[in-house]
């Protein structure tokens, strides 16, 4: 699933409702330019949000997450592994960055070791309809 994270990694809630919309927009426009898909997530930088951020986002649903290893600042195979497989649970979000190698890796690996304990991977949207049906199934009992 892909989402919208901003232009250019702005911290959201330090920007007025006028440069939130750029940044959201920009790069609302140029994801759809290149892939035809308009994505329904946002996923704001450093998990930073307000009622300005989601009032100027077009009803995006804001995407945050559970587990977050710091694999930008650890930069250890081994050691993100660890972090995120203490953490793993059933619905929870895992963050994770595409720029370095080690993150890489240390998600090939981690996608084998969930799966091999049964988890099964969803993208957010999934992840959202299923404790939706979750919840309704639980308020209806």
């Amino acid at each position: 699933e892909v989402g919208n994270h901003s232009w250019d990694h702005s911290q959201l809630t330090k920007l007025s409702p006028k440069k939130i919309a750029v940044q959201v927009n920009k790069t609302q426009q140029i994801i759809k330019d290149s892939s035809n898909y308009e994505p329904t997530l946002l996923r704001p930088p450093y998990g930073a949000f307000n009622h300005k951020v989601i009032a100027s986002c077009n009803s995006m649903d804001i995407a945050l997450w559970d587990i977050d290893p710091e694999d930008w600042k650890i930069r250890n195979k081994e050691e993100i592994i660890h972090k995120v497989m203490s953490k793993a649970d059933d619905g929870k979000v895992i963050l994770m960055h595409d720029i370095y190698q080690t993150s890489a890796e240390a998600a090939e690996e981690i996608v084998r070791l969930l799966s091999e304990q049964h988890y099964q991977l969803v993208t957010v949207s999934e992840l959202k309809e299923v404790q939706k049906q979750r919840n309704h199934s639980v308020a209806s009992s």
